[in-house]
């Protein structure tokens, strides 16, 4: 499924998307930009690339390059060329990341603006009104303002932009053609589904059937992909044979220094040494491994992991040690771990703790949710007899085998085993702080205050550096009821973050250490935090709810007023809710009791309708902490409002 993924990758369109080609182009919403000039509408002399991507997409990364071709070959004849960031987990890697590239990213470069859309409104007004459900996907904006062309960056061709640079692109023809390829591709996509249906019922003729259908509707520079989709079902339906002879063609078709190519070099030799197959072809596999090694001049982790992998099942221990070793040095600091953890197996004599992991993992992915239960019980009995003393070596499949569970509702189950491996000895150690961390938001999503909050007060004692551990324990004290320990953290967390100079650490503290009243020293100190964080970006609407909550807490209510209803209009339910909460109190204080009891309405409307309810076992997303703090701030309106709070929740209106 891997290879399919990544293979196929194109932006899939919607069936009526209200954005085409012929279309003027929307209007340019960028939020922050993190290279080059700000471009704020566009200029009738330019031609623009408009390419949505994001830091975490692999086939993202993979487009850059060619991007940056693009843009090298025609910036001094009128092309912009724009990296749209979108759909990102992690807004503070892009910056990074685009330092990183240099030379090989040369275009502009900008964030997505998020502060009326959580979604963003690039990617809002631009992806998704174009049906593109994927990414990377790039637009060609003509001198007209118009969409010359929607599609996968890689798909654009020098001729169509010369042409559009020159002034000699049919906009008018080519609104036709995309609207003639709007049809056909509605209708792949019902053969693609159909395929999909026959595949996970196991009927792989039926599979391979409708994949040669698919395969006459696609040009043969677009049939790649389904070329790869065939390797997995004669896998599947264990034509080993067949697969073997599909894969070395597929293999001699990618054999470009690119992390596509490498990585499908490695992905074709992971199906084949798959735990399912019986008696995988290692010698097939030999070669293929090797030659993603090779193309990628032996920089690519995931390709040598392959070959080791590869080496340690011929029997060839020792090269497989080395050959991982190099995978170690070439990974990122994320992955380093897991691959040491491989090598150190391969010392051992073991590669079976990897082989159990990927075989619970197709299972969870084929919804055999049992037998991945069992693989990863085993793997981890293997692990902790390996590493007994080293938890880090297999803390990562407590992590696996409890979201399992939880997923199973198997809520008992889950604490038991936290309970097993979080011994009293443990967890006086440093190594224990991520495992207490996991079982900390395990007792908070289920509404186990004073346990959650035990557990972060001890991650803390054993790593007392990371902000967002503050961040998270100082709600739950609130909610405890325990504020003498709060108001002992506040102090901790002003003490050691009030001098930060990154605005979202100062956000996020200055925010929790707003929750309820504090001392005037106190409250000075995190309304500075909190504007560092409003002068960084003073359109952010989280920086604004936090800036508004130490003006009220100062006792500034007119302008917390002012700054609130800024951040209210968020879509984000946390966010909104909380915003209307310091608002209502801020027109209480400002003698506005009609104004006061509407935004306290609209605050429990939205925690009761689109937030989750403890009650009903739903605090299960990673935004709990928010939560919290909202329903800190909902005790005080109440109070403050004499509302009781029991009835509120039950009927906003009164």
């Amino acid at each position: 499924m891997v290879i399919l993924a990544l293979a196929v990758g194109a932006a899939a369109l919607a069936d009526q998307p209200a954005l085409k080609v012929g279309d003027a182009a929307p209007k340019l919403l960028m939020g922050k930009w993190v290279q080059g000039e700000p471009v704020k509408e566009f200029d009738h002399d330019k031609a623009y690339i408009v390419e949505f991507w994001a830091t975490w997409c692999g086939p993202c990364k993979a487009s850059i390059p060619h991007l940056n071709e693009h843009y090298l070959k025609y910036k001094d004849k009128g092309l912009v060329v724009i990296g749209q960031d979108c759909w990102e987990t992690d807004e503070s890697k892009v910056a990074p990341f685009v330092k990183t590239m240099g030379e090989k990213m040369a275009y502009r470069v900008a964030m997505d603006d998020k502060t009326t859309d959580a979604k963003g409104a690039m990617a809002q007004n631009w992806l998704a009104a174009a049906g593109q459900n994927g990414i990377p996907a790039a637009f060609l904006i003509g001198k007209d303002g118009r969409i010359a062309w929607i599609g996968h960056p890689m798909n654009l061709e020098d001729s169509m932009i010369e042409d559009v640079l020159a002034g000699k692109f049919d906009t008018k023809k080519a609104a036709a053609d995309f609207a003639e390829k709007a049809k056909h591709d509605a209708r792949l996509a019902a053969m693609r589904k159909e395929m999909a249906a026959a595949m996970q019922k196991k009927q792989w003729d039926e599979a391979l059937a409708k994949l040669d259908e698919c395969e006459k509707l696609l040009p043969e520079n677009q049939r790649s992909g389904l070329e790869m989709q065939r390797f997995e079902i004669l896998m599947s339906k264990k034509d080993y044979a067949a697969a073997g002879k599909l894969a070395e063609q597929i293999s001699d078709a990618h054999k470009e220094n690119t992390i596509i190519d490498t990585f499908i070099q490695a992905a074709l030799v992971a199906e084949i040494i798959d735990p399912a197959v019986e008696k995988p072809d290692l010698a097939l596999a030999e070669n293929l491994a090797t030659r993603g090694v090779e193309i990628s001049h032996r920089t690519n982790a995931f390709a040598l992991d392959a070959l080791a992998r590869v080496s340690f099942m011929e029997g060839n221990h020792d090269r497989a040690v080395t050959i991982e070793e190099q995978a170690i040095t070439c990974a990122g600091n994320g992955e380093k771990q897991g691959y040491q953890k491989t090598m150190e197996g391969y010392q051992k004599g073991t590669g079976k703790p990897g082989m159990l992991n990927r075989q619970a993992a197709h299972f969870k992915r084929d919804g055999k949710l049992a037998e991945a239960e069992a693989a990863w019980r085993e793997e981890l009995a293997l692990e902790q007899k390996l590493w007994e003393t080293n938890s880090a070596r297999w803390e990562g499949t407590v992590r696996q085998l409890a979201d399992l569970l939880a997923t199973e509702k198997k809520i008992d189950d889950v604490e038991k085993l936290y309970s097993t491996v979080l011994t009293p000895e443990f967890v006086k150690q440093t190594e224990s702080a991520s495992l207490l961390r996991n079982r900390g938001a395990f007792f908070a999503q289920h509404g186990r205050w004073k346990e959650a909050a035990a557990d972060y007060t001890q991650v803390i004692a054993l790593t007392p550096t990371n902000h967002f551990d503050y961040y998270v324990l100082a709600p739950l004290l609130a909610q405890c009821g325990d504020l003498d320990a709060y108001q002992n953290l506040r102090a901790k967390m002003l003490n050691r973050f009030g001098d930060t100079t990154n605005a979202q650490f100062a956000e996020r503290i200055a925010k929790v250490c707003l929750i309820t009243p504090g001392s005037e020293t106190d409250m000075a100190t995190a309304a500075k935090m909190a504007d560092l964080a409003v002068a960084k970006d003073k359109n952010f609407p989280w920086y604004q709810l936090a800036k508004g909550m130490a003006d009220y807490r100062q006792g500034h209510f007119a302008a917390a007023q002012e700054r609130l209803q800024l951040a209210e209009a968020s879509p984000i339910p946390y966010l909104s809710a909380s915003a209307d909460l310091v608002l209502a109190m801020s027109q209480q204080q400002l003698k506005q009791p009609d104004l006061a009891r509407a935004s306290l309405d609209k605050a429990v409307q939205t925690i009761t309708t689109k937030m989750p309810r403890i009650d009903k076992g739903e605090l299960g997303d990673s935004m709990w902490n928010d939560w919290l703090t909202s329903q800190a701030l909902l005790r005080e309106a109440n109070a403050l409002l004499g509302r009781a709070s029991d009835r509120a929740a039950r009927d906003p209106a009164k």
